[in-house]
């Protein structure tokens, strides 16, 4: 998404206030850094990801165990600048709309009091539709926006609800679907965002 903004001709930037799991990437690989280096957002990461936690687990449980405490006026911060600094912004979450980043500060107050439009990642497998129906219903009861959904495959292995799920939320929500993502093996493939971008149709 990012990367289909800025080819558009759009300045784009980016924030991921939390990320935690970076021992999962080679160094420079992490989520922030990806995004800063699609978006070409030049800015400190400092700025764009200012919580940065090595094990792959909740936000606010890598904080406990590093001894850190986030405190919601840096994260709101960090929105705040990436917002006024391009003319389109990604703001990456981290583990689902009601998962705080911070104690007592979950997503979707972030997500609510920014006025943000919501992008719903959704695994494209059984029990998804569930999932997805959940999430709405979450950020509708904080009036909060949702734009659009995107299909994701996570796995290679077969998955018979795939045909139909597409399908199903169509029926049963009036979010639309509005890209979907094959499951990518390698780190090639991985890296490789020209054709992905492709099917990208940009949220308003």
């Amino acid at each position: 998404i990012a990367l289909a903004l800025k080819n558009a001709g759009l300045r784009v930037t980016v924030a991921k206030p939390v990320e935690s799991g970076l021992d999962e990437h080679p160094v420079g690989a992490g989520d922030a850094e990806r995004l800063a280096r699609v978006a070409d957002d030049r800015r400190p990461l400092s700025s764009i990801s200012p919580y940065r936690f090595h094990a792959p687990v909740a936000p606010t449980v890598a904080a406990e165990q590093e001894g850190v405490t986030i405190d919601p006026l840096v994260v709101r911060a960090c929105l705040r600048e990436a917002l006024a600094a391009g003319d389109a912004t990604v703001i990456e979450g981290a583990g689902g709309l009601l998962l705080p980043l911070a104690p007592g500060l979950p997503l979707r107050s972030l997500a609510a009091a920014f006025a943000l439009p919501l992008l719903v990642v959704v695994a494209d497998r059984l029990g998804c539709v569930n999932h997805t129906l959940l999430t709405l219903e979450a950020a509708r009861a904080a009036a909060c926006r949702v734009c659009g959904l995107v299909l994701c495959r996570t796995s290679a292995a077969d998955d018979e609800s795939r045909s139909t799920n597409r399908t199903l939320l169509g029926r049963l929500t009036d979010v639309p679907v509005l890209f979907e993502i094959p499951y990518l093996s390698s780190p090639k493939q991985r890296e490789d965002l020209a054709a992905l971008v492709q099917r990208v149709r940009v949220p308003v």
